[in-house]
């Protein structure tokens, strides 16, 4: 009898035991832990911010590639725009003002006689033909005005 007042006690005791054990784990549970909180926010922190960063990248992606479109589209617009023959010198210069760069004319193009606003090199070709065109017109309007004289005389 006494073996079995003993074991009576001890699963007792051991119910008991189980039931403050599980009393704490349900404690443990229900109530709110400030650390468990505190990592809670941390962690939807760090989420929110992994999340903003990864869409602050695609931004950039995406106005990278717009950057590198438009200056392609720049430098198509400034090579048209100046003569390639007289004007050189002026495309690479603005070229490099695109780039960042300093520009540093060769000793042969300080030489050139041109100005820095853009012609291209039909508007060139035009203005060398009005040239000759002038130039005859003068020629002939001296003729003109000698035939005049020699007639008067």
């Amino acid at each position: 009898m006494h073996h079995v007042c003993i074991i009576k006690c001890d699963i007792i005791k051991y119910t008991f035991l189980q039931k403050i054990e599980m009393l704490f784990r349900y404690k443990e549970k229900s109530l709110p832990n400030k650390q468990t909180e505190q990592n809670k926010q941390r962690m939807s922190s760090i989420e929110s911010i992994q999340k903003e960063n990864a869409e602050l990248r695609k931004i950039i992606e995406n106005h990278a590639e717009e950057i590198e479109r438009c200056k392609g589209v720049i430098f198509q617009l400034v090579g048209g725009l100046f003569n390639q023959k007289t004007q050189k010198w002026i495309s690479k210069a603005h070229t490099n003002v695109l780039l960042g760069k300093k520009y540093e004319p060769e000793e042969n193009e300080e030489d050139e006689v041109c100005s820095i606003w853009p012609t291209t090199r039909q508007g060139d070709d035009h203005e060398e033909r009005m040239r000759k065109m002038e130039e005859t017109i003068q020629k002939l309007e001296e003729r003109v005005l000698n035939f005049e004289k020699k007639m008067l005389l």
